[in-house]
Formats: C-alpha cells, sequence, structure tokens
C-alpha cells in the first residue's frame, strides 16, 4: 500500500505505509489459510460433508467454466449431483500456494492443483449426472484462485474460481 504525501512546497513524495499486521502475524495468517484449504481437500476426499460445508464463508461463491455456484449448500447440494457425495471417489491436491494477505481480515491464494475423480466397477447407480460415468476416472490439473475471509478469528473460503489446464480420462482397470 503506498500513500501520496503533499507538502506546503507542492511537491509529491511516495511513502511505504506502516504494515497492519507484523511479519510474525502474516506468517500465522498465511499458516491458518494452508490449514484451511488442507481441510477443504481432506473433508472432500473423506467425504466429510460437515466439516467441507465448515470452510466457506456465508457468502461463498464458486465457479469453474460454466458452473456458478453461490452459498456454501449449494456447493454440497451439487455434490449430490454430480456423485461426488457417495458414489464418485476423489483424489486431490493442492500445493504452490501464492497467498497474498490484503488486510488482517482479506487475502487471496493461487494453487496448483490436481484431482483424480473415479467411479469403481460395480458401486453404485448412475443418476445420470455424474461428473464421471462407472467404471471411469478423469483427472484435471490446474489452478484455484480463491479469496479468503477472516469472520471472528477464524479464516474462510469466500470465492473458488478452478481454472483446468489439462483434462485426462480413461477407462479403470479393476
Amino acid at each position: 500500500m503506498l500513500i501520496l504525501a503533499i507538502f506546503a512546497t507542492g511537491s509529491a513524495t511516495v511513502q511505504a505505509a506502516p504494515s497492519v499486521l507484523s511479519p510474525t502475524e502474516r506468517l500465522v495468517a498465511i499458516e491458518e489459510i494452508h490449514q484451511l484449504k488442507a481441510r477443504y481437500i481432506r473433508c472432500m476426499d473423506l467425504k466429510d460433508w460437515v466439516c467441507w460445508r465448515g470452510v466457506f464463508a456465508p457468502d461463498f461463491h464458486f465457479g469453474a467454466g460454466e458452473q456458478q455456484l453461490h452459498s456454501a449448500q449449494e456447493m454440497v447440494e451439487s455434490t449430490h449431483i454430480t456423485g461426488l457425495f457417495d458414489r464418485v471417489k476423489t483424489v486431490s491436491h493442492a500445493s504452490l500456494a501464492d497467498i497474498e494477505i490484503l488486510s488482517p481480515t482479506s487475502a487471496r491464494g493461487t494453487w496448483a492443483c490436481d484431482f483424480l475423480h473415479y467411479w469403481p466397477k460395480g458401486t453404485g447407480t448412475a443418476q445420470g449426472r455424474e461428473i464421471v460415468p462407472p467404471g471411469q476416472w478423469n483427472h484435471t490439473d490446474g489452478y484455484y484462485h480463491d479469496t479468503y475471509v477472516k469472520i471472528d478469528g477464524k479464516w474462510y473460503i469466500q470465492t473458488e474460481e478452478i481454472e483446468s489446464i489439462r483434462e485426462t480420462a480413461g477407462q479403470l482397470d479393476k
């Protein structure tokens, strides 16, 4: 953040504003956001939907291509439609985080990610809109572009946009 100071002489100088957070507070905030994203991934892969819903801010928004969701509730409901809730399995990773603390209560981050969706043969019945058909898999490499908000001392994901850069798919061997 820069502050422009105009002096009586009419000349301008640029000074760095004092940081709102100390370096230690910034590092703590970044680590808390790392833990938040780890919880998001773990809870999704383990299908702990109460935990997963708890990582989202009240005004959460999600976007992936044409899909747009406007609340944590819509996000969880989408897992029922796509089969992620109970039929389709996931293995997800988010790494190489680039987190920027914008204020004591807001931040943004970009994460490299990859996720595998697979549906083991003979487990469950297709309902028509699953993210992957029975006996098949798909794998996506890309980036999460998130914003975060701190409410009552706790960080939440406020927005999440997924940028897909590569997708592959195939049949499961077993």
